[in-house]
């Protein structure tokens, strides 16, 4: 049967989803692989409740790159867990080894253009250029530019201590010490 399926929003895709695996998954990734428009294979795994970030992205990455056709993957995680405010989603480290596995070997050799808004995705790339209201503002390695103590070193403070920032010490809490 390759009826043709529509899919116009992230919605229609979470609803297939139950459909294709004949359960509605709970606690799961799923990874769909696409061939252009149509879909490839379907893998749902149960989430991953401890362990190794790095490993559990290899073994995903390892699976996937078994339909050698697919050009995109979908991943939809199914959970009822909910972050604490400020925290970061659940599974966020599961997500981003998943994502960094599979783009450093992407990367070998190429010239890459990577937008992202957490740091810790791209603190391994060779030069990074920081951008502030549409000028480049620093440039370098990660070391180098966290080292140089300006706008990206403030960022991956902020980032990498859960993103709790310092109140601000004010005059009179000087005084009183």
């Amino acid at each position: 049967m390759n009826d043709a399926i529509r899919i116009s929003s992230p919605a229609d895709i979470l609803g297939f989803i139950p459909h294709t695996l004949g359960f509605a998954p709970r606690e799961s990734f799923v990874f769909l692989t696409l061939c252009g428009n149509t879909l490839g294979a379907t893998l749902r795994v149960d989430a991953p409740l401890f362990g190794d970030p790095a490993g559990f992205a290899r073994s995903m990455v390892g699976y996937l790159a078994v339909d050698e056709q697919a050009t995109s993957v979908l991943l939809a995680i199914y959970t009822d867990c909910a972050p604490a405010a400020a925290a970061q989603r659940p599974f966020h480290d599961h997500v981003e080894a998943v994502i960094q596995e599979k783009l450093f070997e992407l990367m070998e050799g190429k010239t890459v253009i990577a937008i992202a808004h957490r740091l810790s995705t791209i603190a391994a790339m060779d030069r990074l250029i920081v951008l502030d209201k549409g000028k480049i503002v620093e440039q370098g390695s990660h070391a180098e530019l966290v080292a140089a103590g300006g706008l990206y070193s403030e960022l991956w403070a902020r980032q990498s201590g859960g993103f709790l920032v310092e109140p601000e010490q004010t005059d009179s809490d000087v005084a009183a010490e």
